[in-house]
């Protein structure tokens, strides 16, 4: 057992990187994402720049990048590495999920899940069946379906494109 200590209030979403080395962790409060080492629990990076409220992560290119989403209506790729910001969407997402391809990235939203081109932003496909905020994602370890959950209640299994 290990813990990890960083965020100042909330932390709202956690994921595990592709092959489950390192953690990535959402501030709610501080407005931070967390890129931790697992096994030895040291905070190896911290991802600022949000100006709401960070409420989904996940990993892309294999674990070298981190994918946050933040209730100030972006989504931002950052270097692992370097701490720094590659890429802004605009986005009011309140989660996200990356299918094994890492090419894209799939964002749940208000009513609707789309999947977006992880090089620039542009909306791929767009699921619609919840009726109001989707808040969980998930994607099947083949990456070809993903299953959305919302404030209604629902819960939907999508057959993703292929890319």
């Amino acid at each position: 057992m290990r813990r990890f200590e960083g965020h100042a209030g909330w932390a709202w979403a956690t994921c595990f990187s592709p092959k489950g080395a390192r953690l990535l962790s959402a501030g709610l409060h501080d407005r931070t994402a967390r890129l931790w080492d697992g096994a030895s629990g040291r905070e190896l990076r911290c991802f600022k720049g949000h100006t709401g409220p960070v409420v989904g992560v996940a990993f892309a290119e294999g674990g070298k990048q981190a994918l946050t989403c933040a209730r100030d209506g972006t989504i931002r790729l950052w270097d692992g590495e370097t701490g720094n910001e590659v890429r802004r969407y605009p986005a009011a997402a309140e989660c996200l999920a990356v299918p094994s391809d890492g090419k894209r990235v799939l964002v749940g939203e208000k009513g609707v899940v789309r999947l977006l081109d992880l090089e620039t932003g542009k909306a791929l496909h767009r699921f619609a069946g919840h009726k109001d905020q989707v808040h969980a994602l998930a994607v099947s370890s083949d990456g070809r379906r993903a299953l959305s959950g919302g404030a209604d209640g629902a819960v939907w299994l999508w057959n993703l494109p292929r890319p």
